[in-house]
């Protein structure tokens, strides 16, 4: 389902990952999107982003998202929220990860939001 709103993007985005639908997460971003998977570490384009969020996906951790803003300017969003990832690392061990995300939507033509910019821990 196309979002229909910035906040529609993060609320599909949350969704997807806690379903583990990596086609789902995919769809919410722009074929040249970027993605900070790592802090200084960004990939861009699909086939990056898509090998980024499979790696997080074969954690089954969980993902909360909460939007602190959004602005908007015609077609484009600039959101920040504070997210929580718990699990379970590969070895064993509790998984508890935090941040402040800085995030970039566009709007396209059919009037729908995707990420250009996802950036979990762009304001911490």
């Amino acid at each position: 389902m196309a979002a229909t709103t910035p906040q529609d993007v993060q609320t599909q985005w949350v969704k997807a990952f806690n379903a583990g639908d990596l086609e789902g997460l995919m769809a919410l971003y722009a074929p040249d999107a970027c993605l900070v998977p790592q802090p200084g570490q960004p990939v861009q384009g699909h086939d990056a982003i898509r090998e980024a969020l499979q790696n997080f996906l074969s954690l089954g951790a969980k993902i909360t998202l909460d939007a602190d803003y959004v602005l908007e300017s015609r077609d484009t969003a600039l959101l920040r929220g504070r997210w929580q990832l718990t699990g379970k690392a590969p070895d064993g061990q509790p998984l508890d990860m935090h941040g402040r995300s800085s995030e970039v939507m566009r709007r396209q033509p059919d009037s729908s939001w995707v990420y250009i910019i996802d950036h979990p821990y762009g304001a911490d």
